[in-house]
């Protein structure tokens, strides 16, 4: 592989952050009123009213535009500059332009029926090439530009992530039979990394210096990877009990952090390999191992601040924990009322958007966890949203078959 220069993204000098108290008063809504004011209520059937403040509530929707063209669930979005791409069970992924000041949608590419599901679409760090790929293993690459396909490849295996190499266009993914792929598309070269351990790997991150990349598996092991030669260079064994289902790089990559079924968020040093912090996101109890998998917590999304020596994470159970990486004390916890989390994102100005699994986005001050609002419009959960930080706009994919655009205000 030809060595390129690589840029580093340096954290900027530390802010305080400012430890808030926030008090939740509880109200009893359904406290029964005084006998004598009872006599003179009106008698309400209490199921009509609550289909009613349903249906008030379903009618609401902040978006200022709506995406119909899937026919099924949409997993994927993804954006670059003005342009966005989406990807659903209807087996087929768009991509469109958007231009936030005439609101102006133009779809610029209708791929062809893939095998199966489109579960992952992504712009290449220039915007120059879009790589979609489907649950069955087919990888498709198209030029933005020309709206014209590129290059195509077939695993036959199910592929659980996606993404560009940060420095240039070489192509990446993982597999459920827990293979590593690179794709050099100048040299038609195809790389295999394996790591012997016959299991899942769900996600993976290319690190900062362009050369390595770290891979997360389904039994909790976590491995270091010399790209160019495709050898081990650490192999971390039961990082995590139980799958790996999120992580993320520090904005100057030395910390890699890492989320999963065993509720730890685990802060690893990218330089020695080693596990720097074990952070507990929440006690499980002993009923918890002969629970059903669907009643199961997990964090199912991690990610770092970008100016402030923070991190997040999200649980399916809707709470949301922000730790001080160098003290690692709990800074803000925030509780969902049992409405899940699919994911979390910083913006550059310590905003924390999360999407929920009742169809909502909710925008943060990170530094307290103060919930400043809430976006909604979807019908069903959010699966998967990006963030366009120049044009002040969300695009959200949903269960619902609709992408939205929401501006952030």
């Amino acid at each position: 592989m030809t060595d390129k220069s690589q840029k580093t993204d340096p954290i900027e000098d530390e802010k305080e952050v400012a430890e808030e108290q926030v008090e939740v008063i509880e109200q009893d809504l359904y406290e029964e009123p005084e006998d004598e004011l009872a006599e003179d209520l009106v008698e309400v059937d209490i199921d009509d009213l609550i289909e009613e403040l349903e249906a008030e509530e379903d009618g609401q929707d902040d978006s200022i535009e709506t995406i119909d063209k899937h026919d099924g669930a949409v997993f994927c979005i993804d954006s670059f500059k003005n342009f966005f791409a989406t990807g659903g069970e209807d087996d087929l992924a768009y991509v469109f332009s958007y231009d936030p000041e005439s609101k102006n949608i133009q779809e610029l590419i209708k791929t062809d029926k893939f095998k199966d599901s489109v579960t992952n679409v992504k712009f290449s760090n220039d915007g120059k090439y879009v790589a979609i790929s489907d649950m069955s293993g087919l990888i498709r690459v198209y030029t933005v530009e020309t709206k014209s396909l590129h290059w195509t490849h077939d695993l036959d295996t199910d592929i659980e992530s996606l993404d560009w190499h940060p420095n240039c266009n070489i192509l990446f993914c993982s597999t459920s039979d827990g293979y590593f792929y690179m794709f050099k598309f100048s040299s038609e070269e195809i790389r295999i990394m394996y790591s012997g351990d016959d299991v899942g790997l769900g996600c993976f991150k290319i690190l900062k210096d362009g050369k390595r990349a770290v891979t997360a598996y389904n039994n909790g092991n976590i491995r270091f990877w010399d790209i160019k030669p495709g050898q081990t260079l650490h192999n971390l064994l039961n990082a995590h009990q139980g799958d790996i289902l999120s992580m993320d790089l520090s904005p100057d990559g030395n910390l890699l952090a890492t989320g999963g079924l065993d509720m730890k968020l685990k802060l690893i040093n990218t330089n020695n390999y080693k596990i720097v912090s074990e952070l507990l996101c929440e006690s499980k109890s002993e009923s918890d191992d002969e629970a059903m998998e669907e009643d199961r917590d997990s964090i199912e999304s991690v990610s770092f601040c970008k100016t402030l020596p923070l991190v997040a994470c999200a649980t399916l159970s809707g709470k949301i924990f922000i730790w001080d990486i160098n003290s690692n004390v709990l800074r803000s916890k925030f509780d969902n009322s049992m409405v899940g989390y699919s994911k979390i994102a910083w913006n550059s100005q310590e905003r924390l958007y999360a999407s929920t699994l009742d169809g909502s986005l909710q925008d943060f001050d990170g530094r307290n966890l103060e919930l400043s609002k809430t976006y909604k419009g979807h019908k069903a959960e959010i699966l998967d949203f990006c963030l366009n930080e120049q044009s002040k706009i969300i695009y959200s994919a949903s269960n619902d078959n609709f992408v939205k655009i929401f501006h952030l205000s």
